[in-house]
């Protein structure tokens, strides 16, 4: 099941996780995040890809990759089995997955689950939060 929510947003997965074959998954995604506009179009990537240096060629041959479709499609069946109902998502305290499936205590106060953008001083109110508990 993909839960992109249009064909920018999986060109945008397809182009980050390539950019991790050329070592600039980070980089290629927070650019990509930037990016103020309903759609990120080829000509986006290709800019971004410019000024990463990543060889335009490759990027293009690994996002057409079978491999990666696979892997965004595994993705998408483990934030299906833990309810993740979009991204981005931020679980805290969780030490192990049983089956793909977080191992989460009802009433452990240590366990959090953080769903859409959070601002950073958001998240370390969070983390401060369960490292001390």
């Amino acid at each position: 099941m993909n839960k992109f929510q249009n064909k920018s947003s999986e060109s945008a997965a397809l182009a980050a996780l390539a950019a991790n074959r050329q070592g600039r998954y980070l980089s290629m995604s927070k650019a990509l995040l930037l990016i103020k506009r309903d759609t990120i179009t080829t000509q986006h990537i290709n800019q971004i890809a410019q000024q990463l240096h990543l060889n335009l060629a490759k990027l293009h041959r690994d996002m057409r990759s079978p491999m990666l479709s696979e892997q965004i499609k595994r993705n998408d069946a483990l934030a299906e089995n833990l309810n993740i109902p979009g991204t981005p998502t931020f679980i805290f305290g969780v030490s192990k997955l049983a089956n793909h499936h977080a191992v989460l205590t009802p009433h452990d106060h240590r366990q959090y689950v953080l769903i859409g953008a959070q601002t950073l001083r958001s998240l370390d109110k969070t983390y401060n939060k369960i490292s001390h508990a």
